[in-house]
């Protein structure tokens, strides 16, 4: 059966309902864009003014869905009320690039440093996250543009990287996952 963004602002309803129980300041908001469902983290003030606190999936209401059940299951799972939190640095199936990139960074990971950036001629726009076989993957979008050798090109498949995120740092993935990862976005 065909998983509609009806049926997961219905889904969302129940859930920050839930959530409003547990006393948590987030809610969840849900978006479009680029013709992409979005899934959002908002305070009440916020939903209330049309903006939003974290962007937490882009991509299909199904996907969209999968994501709010494990931060659903995330905030519902603690004993205590109060402790319920949207922080994801501690929860690696749920970051974004915002929190790879933060944990990153206090490893001390030349990864996302300005010159490096710099060099390949990437902002953080160019790249994406999504889970994956549960693991979560960074990937350098493919309309990303690169540059090679002082031309700018987009990325497309001949330079696409990803990686899986196992919560400290990125770990290179196999020709075989990479493609079959390729192959769905």
């Amino acid at each position: 059966m065909r998983y509609t963004i009806k049926s997961l602002r219905a889904d969302i309803d129940e859930m920050n309902e839930v959530l409003e129980e547990y006393g948590s300041e987030y809610t969840f908001t849900i978006g479009q864009a680029y013709g992409c469902t979005q899934l959002n983290s908002a305070t009440t003030e916020q939903a209330a003014r049309h903006c939003i606190h974290r962007q937490l999936e882009s991509g299909s209401p199904r996907e969209c869905k999968e994501t709010a059940d494990r931060y659903y299951g995330q905030w519902t799972s603690t004993n205590d009320k109060r402790s319920a939190t949207l922080h994801t640095h501690d929860n690696p199936i749920c970051a974004s690039v915002g929190d790879i990139k933060h944990i990153l960074t206090q490893n001390g990971s030349y990864f996302f440093t300005r010159n490096t950036m710099r060099f390949f001629g990437d902002t953080l726009r160019s790249f994406g996250v999504r889970t994956w076989n549960n693991k979560r993957i960074m990937y350098r979008k493919p309309t990303a543009a690169v540059n090679v050798m002082g031309t700018w090109k987009k990325c497309g498949r001949e330079f696409f990287n990803c990686w899986h995120f196992d919560g400290q740092d990125l770990q290179s993935m196999s020709e075989e996952d990479e493609n079959a990862f390729f192959s769905t976005l």
